[in-house]
């Protein structure tokens, strides 16, 4: 069986198919040329390099600019990725749906080459996980069974909350008929899959989707260290890329990259400016104007704001070498970031819904479960006097990623819901 991959960013499609192909799968990964934001690029993953932070912007990239840097950085594409960009214009005999939405389909997405490429790449494989509006309604109209696994806009999108364009009644009828069409490849799917229990947005508006639990696979990369050798490697991994920090301290890493009252930063901030912490170190990643205001509000703190953004292959040495990861303290469940860190055994400090977890049958994190300034306080406080027990946590995060997200276990688990979900697929191709 042939698994497709396809849409949002690389980190969460490429990353699975590296690890539906480690575990013997035969894959393939769809590269969208049109997408040029450094994060939807298989080569941010693969290689270590840093972007100031006003690269992070798709209109400073090309799809061949991209190319000559994969190139600088002796990057090899995987036999696996496919790019495709040309194709000869295909009729509407292979797709799904009745004449309506045929015409819709092409006159919303095929009117491109690239796309009519991608579509007839879709064919040829057996099944699809998908991610995003527009490889969902791609997957439908392709006719091949597809597996969704949304990225949170896509089916806030769908369940009807975004943005209305009240006042451009034509931006509003483009969307609404791209929400019907969506609505109806949600229906089509073999089912939607999430390791978030709320359904990132499926239960809410008019549309009430159900979820299937999908973790997504990763590799468990833990490695003991032991907390002088982080140090030391932290700071001459930062030196490389002109960014000095301080020897002796309890290095610790806030990941951001969002607004800091959607991710509840600022009860974070609030903790650090209300006590003395003289033994810990606080490393920010992120940007924007939330990020500007933080670190002129907290001028006379030992803290660093970083002046780039890191690729993974980066980012993972880092999240190994600190002492500990903060996320958020709204959400309640769990993405990339909190995840990533987990894969390397680093505790994190977050809150989680444990009830959701439990109601669901599902296994909430072991993270460092705070949520007021306060709790964050105490455990900050603990931290630094060197009594709160970080290894322990750093042991059950491993016990905990080895059972339900590595690699080794997730796959089979994925594949054996996508071969029961198949055996009620409509279509007699398998």
């Amino acid at each position: 069986m042939i698994v497709g991959f396809y849409g949002a960013l690389a980190n969460i499609t490429y990353v699975a198919a590296k690890s539906f192909q480690n575990q013997g799968c035969q894959v393939v990964y769809l590269k969208e040329l049109g997408d040029c934001f450094p994060f939807s690029q298989p080569v941010w993953e693969d290689k270590e390099f840093v972007l100031e932070y006003e690269q992070i912007d798709s209109s400073k990239w090309t799809a061949a600019r991209w190319s000559a840097k994969e190139n600088e950085l002796g990057w090899q594409r995987p036999s696996f990725v496919r790019a495709p960009l040309n194709s000869v214009d295909s009729d509407m005999q292979g797709l799904s749906g009745g004449l309506v939405e045929k015409l819709l389909i092409k006159y919303l997405l095929l009117r491109s080459t690239h796309r009519q490429a991608i579509l007839n790449v879709m064919q040829q494989a057996d099944v699809w996980i998908v991610s995003g509006g527009q490889a969902t309604l791609l997957a439908w109209a392709s006719g091949r069974p597809y597996v969704i696994w949304p990225h949170g806009g896509d089916i806030r999108f769908a369940a009807g909350i975004d943005f209305s364009w009240r006042n451009f009644l034509g931006r509003r009828v483009f969307h609404e008929i791209k929400r019907w069409l969506l609505r109806i490849a949600y229906r089509n799917a073999l089912f939607i899959g999430s390791h978030d229990p709320s359904g990132i947005g499926g239960h809410v508006g008019q549309v009430n989707y159900s979820i299937t639990y999908f973790p997504l696979p990763m590799p468990l990369k833990y490695n003991v260290i032991n907390s002088q050798e982080k140090q030391r490697v932290l700071i001459d991994l930062f030196d490389r890329y002109g960014v000095r920090l301080p020897k002796g301290k309890i290095f610790i890493f806030i990941p951001s990259r969002i607004d800091y009252w959607w991710k509840g930063t600022d009860r974070l901030l609030e903790a650090i400016k209300s006590m003395s912490l003289p033994n810990l170190h606080f490393i920010f990643s992120g940007w924007g104007q939330d990020y500007i205001k933080a670190s002129r509000d907290l001028k006379g703190y030992e803290l660093t704001f970083l002046p780039f953004a890191m690729s993974k292959a980066f980012l993972f040495k880092v999240y190994a070498n600190v002492s500990l990861v903060v996320d958020q303290f709204c959400l309640g469940s769990y993405g990339l970031s909190a995840l990533e860190a987990m894969s390397v055994g680093t505790p994190v400090m977050m809150r989680i819904d444990e009830q959701a977890f439990f109601h669901k049958g599902w296994s909430p994190p072991p993270v460092i479960n705070v949520q007021s300034s306060a709790e964050i306080g105490s455990v900050l406080q603990q931290i630094d006097n060197g009594s709160f027990p970080l290894i322990e946590y750093s042991e059950k995060t491993v016990d905990w990623f080895r059972k339900t997200h590595d690699e080794t276990i997730s796959v089979p688990i994925i594949m054996n819901k996508i071969n029961l979900a198949l055996k009620n697929f409509p279509n007699d191709w398998q």
